[in-house]
């Protein structure tokens, strides 16, 4: 049995994170027009961004998935759930890091 703090905490994240999906849906179909910068479609960053974003809906409902069905059960796919439901958005945050700093917020470096 899990701790009532990682419960509650996991919980707190697991719906944090299906409520960016909210938002997630137009930042989806807006994402293609990050390679019309000429010379943006060889920058590396911007692919792993760009699929990163793909990524993110997919991962936040299988991990908000895995984790409200082992929420009492199994600890160690419990963690799972939560790795996987924050995984695409620290992906996210760090190429949004990365591109500010290598490309000066550019999408074309």
């Amino acid at each position: 049995m899990l701790p009532i703090f990682i419960r509650i905490v996991s919980s707190i994240i697991s719906v944090l994170a299906l409520i960016s999906l909210l938002p997630a849906a137009g930042v989806l179909m807006m994402s293609p027009m990050m390679f019309d910068a000429p010379g943006s479609e060889r920058n590396v960053l911007l692919w792993l961004f760009f699929f990163s974003i793909l990524a993110h809906p997919i991962a936040v409902i299988t991990g908000a998935k895995i984790i409200f069905k082992n929420k009492l059960r199994d600890k160690r796919r419990y963690m799972v759930g939560v790795g996987v439901t924050l995984t695409p958005l620290t992906l996210i945050f760090i190429l949004c890091f990365l591109l500010s700093i290598f490309c000066d917020g550019n999408f074309a470096c």
